[in-house]
């Protein structure tokens, strides 16, 4: 029973009929001028050899003999009155079979080839393969650096080339079946096949070429693939491509993630296959990596004013968040949560006017004769609908200790309360957050199941401080799959040794985020008589709450910064954690890969255009708030507290591979006006403090 899925393609013009023991091909009365040798084995004796030349077909050598367990090969020889080249010859192989009820299987196997002496092996990386069957599907065309042809497919061969400057790449293929091309100048001159799945390889090609730069380099990915069934999806990550030269042995390189590199192949949400510089050098589509042009030092990226975004005025206390559609949220200090379009108007249809009084509708709800509320973030879900969360404690409480209770609601994309979610709003019930004050802020995220994460504080002694998470079912019940009951603590000294062996006297949650597996990434700030400024990121596992002890020491993160009037944040990027602080009087962006390891630290020093751009800066300057866009790049907002006219922002941008990007607004710094930020699914920036507004990075 042949393979349904391997036709033959090959069209023969004549054949030599059975071949002699050596399969030669008499040409009598000839002058002949060029000798092609073929070294083969057939797996089972019955294989069919045919030759090319030019891309035409020639001759079949039949019933391939030859040992391919031992590597015993036949040698077929055909000779001619034209003048050949190993590029001129073509291998192929077309009477493919396979029966799986006796597992009789034709393969056909290819040494070499021998033009003239010249000697081509099958598997260099110049033979190009029209295709062969791995792994349950056809990979190729492409160099796939394999002798075996085990489906009806063809071999062609390329004229060796030796000297001249030398390309090389490194890449990984997530399946092993990719293929890509290198590109010099324009001209494709070799093709590769990635055969190891999740494994760098490194490639290397001399050109034959004496004058080769780095920017007449391209990889380009060629066969991709999506098999849903399967579960296959063919994509190629180029790390970083260099040129030797061949007189001085000295290297120029690229890296992906370098700004002027740009790559055709990424996938972003909503917009799929498209492109970007500095973007690093994962191709989930056919495309390729090459730089594009070398900077101009005088062409920079600004923030501009969005004009089409209508500003709206209120004191903000959240981050903004982002809906659908481009949606705006974000809470003020007088308790309102506000929702307006991505022009920046209100959006009718939610409350009265886009705009929702916390105080009026959950007043009722929360148990206390005069509540008083603190709100301190606001998350969409998918369907448009608004998480709100906050604590509450009764109004005029005076000396003593405060009791305040978290407080979590939903509320419909009409602003009015869901009630699936436990009538819309749960309270603390299940846990007191007892602290020296009233405000005890909390941090949420919602994961890819809809269930809501909280990080909050409990603040039970002053020798300790117990960080709790605690999960909540889609319905707001507490989901008793997680930690004990739904509650995760985490007490300050047991997080290690050193500052955190020590009394703890104060400490703010900073943020909660989810990865894809729905694992927990949380961080909180502490200090205390022996604790100065320091910051722990944890990680719990999404199934159970227990902690990650792959992460960071033991689950945690921990590194002590100046925090003085602010606290650091951090946010989740495709590499890892992005930790925005302060160390030395300036901003410090610090990267940390998937096991909570430091990989890069990059100070961000302030230009002195600041100055000259009439901020006065005295040494307040202090990291804020980060964000991080689709390709890993980080964007920091500083404020500035010196200046007359209240606080001012400067934004400073650090790419993807941890370079300070010198070309963002004047040598690196732009002003703005400081507050909270986001981007929105077009990459623009959402700033949330005094106003509300929308700036584009052009």
């Amino acid at each position: 029973m042949p393979h349904s899925k391997r036709p033959s393609f090959i069209k023969r013009k004549n054949h030599t009929g059975n071949p002699e023991p050596l399969g030669i091909e008499r040409l009598e009365d000839r002058l002949m001028l060029s000798t092609v040798e073929i070294f083969a084995a057939g797996s089972t004796g019955q294989e069919n050899l045919d030759l090319f030349i030019d891309g035409e077909f020639e001759t079949t050598f039949f019933e391939v003999g030859g040992d391919v367990d031992s590597r015993q090969f036949q040698r077929f020889v055909f000779e001619t009155d034209r003048a050949l080249t190993p590029g001129n010859v073509g291998i192929g192989f077309g009477n493919d079979a396979f029966d799986s009820l006796t597992g009789f299987d034709r393969n056909l196997l290819v040494d070499r080839i021998v033009v003239d002496g010249v000697t081509v092996e099958t598997e260099d990386p110049t033979t190009f393969g029209t295709g062969v069957f791995q792994n349950g599907t056809v990979v190729g065309p492409g160099n796939l650096q394999t002798e075996f042809l085990n489906i009806n497919a063809i071999f062609t061969f390329a004229d060796p080339v030796s000297g001249g400057d030398r390309v090389e790449f490194d890449a990984l293929g997530t399946t092993g079946e990719e293929v890509v091309n290198l590109v010099v100048a324009g001209d494709t001159i070799a093709s590769f096949g990635l055969t190891n799945p999740g494994q760098q390889e490194t490639f290397s090609f001399e050109t034959g070429r004496n004058d080769v730069g780095i920017e007449d380099v391209r990889i380009e990915f060629i066969n991709d693939l999506v098999d849903a069934e399967r579960g296959l999806d063919r994509n190629v990550l180029v790390s970083e491509f260099r040129v030797i030269d061949s007189e001085t042995g000295q290297s120029q390189s690229a890296r992906t993630t370098d700004a002027n590199v740009i790559n055709l192949g990424i996938y972003v949400e909503g917009q799929g296959i498209t492109s970007g510089f500095g973007a690093g050098g994962f191709l989930a589509g056919n495309g390729f990596v090459e730089i594009s042009e070398v900077p101009d030092p005088d062409s920079t990226t600004s923030l501009v004013p969005d004009l089409e975004f209508q500003e709206s005025t209120g004191v903000f206390v959240s981050d903004p968040a982002i809906g659908p559609d481009n949606q705006v949220a974000a809470i003020t200090f007088s308790g309102f949560v506000n929702v307006v379009g991505e022009n920046g108007v209100p959006v009718s249809s939610f409350g009265n006017n886009g705009q929702v009084n916390l105080n009026t509708l959950l007043g009722p709800f929360t148990g206390f004769s005069n509540p008083d509320f603190d709100f301190s973030d606001v998350e969409f879900f998918d369907d448009g609908s608004l998480l709100v969360v906050g604590t509450v404690t009764e109004s005029g409480f005076n000396g003593g200790q405060s009791v305040s209770s978290p407080v979590v609601a939903k509320l419909n994309a009409d602003g009015t309360l869901d009630g699936n979610f436990s009538q819309g709003i749960v309270t603390g019930t299940f846990l007191q957050l007892i602290g020296f004050t009233s405000s005890v802020g909390l941090e949420a995220t919602i994961d890819s199941q809809g269930r809501v994460v909280v990080l909050g504080l409990n603040r039970g002694a002053a020798q300790d401080s117990n960080l709790v998470v605690f999960r909540l079912n889609p319905d707001g019940g507490l989901d008793s799959s997680f930690g004990n009951n739904g509650n995760v603590f985490i007490a300050a000294s047991s997080l290690g040794e050193g500052p955190f062996g020590q009394q703890v006297t104060t400490a703010d949650p900073i943020n909660v985020v989810v990865d894809e597996s729905d694992n927990i990434i949380f961080g909180a700030s502490f200090l205390g008589p022996e604790v100065r400024d320091t910051i722990a990121i944890g990680r719990l596992s999404g199934s159970d709450g227990s902690v990650d002890g792959s992460f960071g020491d033991n689950g945690f993160f921990v590194r002590s910064f100046e925090f003085r009037r602010f606290t650091p944040q951090f946010e989740l990027g495709p590499s890892g954690v992005v930790i925005a602080a302060n160390s030395s009087e300036n901003p410090t962006v610090l990267f940390l890969d998937d096991a909570g390891t430091v990989t890069n630290e990059v100070l961000l020093v302030p230009s002195e255009t600041i100055e000259s751009q009439e901020v006065l800066l005295a040494g307040e300057l202090r990291a804020d708030d980060l964000v991080i866009d689709e390709f890993g790049n980080v964007l920091v907002v500083s404020e500035i507290f010196t200046n007359p006219s209240g606080p001012q922002g400067i934004v400073q941008r650090v790419l993807a591979d941890g370079q300070v990007d010198i070309g963002f607004g004047s040598l690196g710094v732009d002003v703005t006006r400081a507050g909270e930020i986001a981007l929105d699914s077009e990459g623009r920036l959402i700033v949330a403090g005094r106003d509300l507004f929308r700036l584009n990075i052009e």
